[in-house]
């Protein structure tokens, strides 16, 4: 009995098939990891805003950083940043037990307050999110793509100093960086190492994994020009004349830049100077940020 043979092209399609089918279903499996790791890292994040916000009601305070580096302006603290690492759990017993790390790293998160201690980031990354920013440099070119995510109860847009009867603000988008070794904003500005939800600038303490990107989007976060957006007394910051400038510079610091898109900064640089509504929010921006110390009419 005669038994036929494959051909040679035979074989080609049919290897070429199970290649074909080997891809997709790999490719497949890695879609479904990746999202279980999205998954656990975003549990991980809300667990942990969770857990600082319940320490924060039940100590009147937020819980220290572990292993922190400082940001400046000039000599002005700004924000120190770290990590939700093994000098930070210990003091949350009941609430969380251990460090939380991520998946694929095995870093801990990041955490980072602001020189007051009342407002706070966190931070992570997203390995399965399609992104639509800025295209990676050259030099980064053979880094796994990923997306920064950071929860917490910082505004967004500014941070303030009050020192007895003065107060200092500065607009900064958010209160973490994508490099400890640079410790000023100006400088942090300049080189876009701000670390903003959804962009490719990942938390400095995952600087060595495979998916960090240091500096290398072409975003521009903040104009750098215009970062201190007030300089005054708590007494002049009563004026509504002050009140109008203050929105006026935060405006100017995010006019035209990469996150004049994002909602909250796009709600801010559409407020019209002449308006009585912008004055209204202007006084209720101000009362939130001295709250402690005056009411702003």
């Amino acid at each position: 009995m005669n038994k036929k043979a494959f051909t040679l092209v035979e074989l080609i399609v049919v290897i070429t098939i199970l290649a074909i089918l080997g891809t997709i279903g790999f490719t497949t499996y890695t879609g479904y990891t990746s999202e279980a790791r999205d998954s656990s890292r975003l549990a991980d994040l809300s667990n942990i805003k969770k857990a600082i916000d319940l320490y924060e009601i039940n100590n009147s305070k937020l819980p220290e950083i572990t292993s922190s580096f400082d940001v400046y302006f000039g000599a002005n603290l700004l924000f120190s940043q770290g990590t939700f690492g093994s000098d930070t759990v210990p003091t949350l017993k009941g609430l969380i037990n251990e460090v939380p790390k991520d998946p694929v790293t095995g870093d801990a998160y990041s955490y980072s307050l602001s020189q007051d201690k009342t407002e706070y980031e966190t931070g992570g990354f997203l390995e399965n999110e399609k992104l639509s920013y800025s295209p990676i440099s050259k030099a980064n070119a053979g880094t796994t793509i990923a997306q920064s995510v950071l929860r917490g109860n910082y505004n967004g847009q500014f941070i303030k100093i009050i020192s007895g009867d003065n107060v200092l603000a500065f607009a900064s988008p958010s209160i973490t960086t994508n490099n400890q070794g640079v410790n000023s904003l100006q400088d942090i500005s300049n080189q876009n190492l701000f670390v903003y939800d959804g962009f490719y600038n990942l938390p400095a303490n995952f600087v060595n994994s495979r998916y960090s990107v240091v500096g290398s989007t072409t975003n521009r976060f903040l104009n750098t020009d215009s970062i201190e957006i007030y300089n005054g007394t708590l007494v002049d910051l009563n004026q509504d004349v002050n009140q109008l400038r203050f929105i006026e510079n935060l405006q100017n610091a995010y006019r035209d830049t990469d996150l004049s898109g994002k909602f909250i900064i796009s709600k801010l640089l559409s407020k019209d100077l002449n308006s009585s509504e912008t004055l209204k929010d202007a006084k209720i921006m101000l009362n939130t940020l001295v709250s402690d110390k005056i009411s702003i009419k």
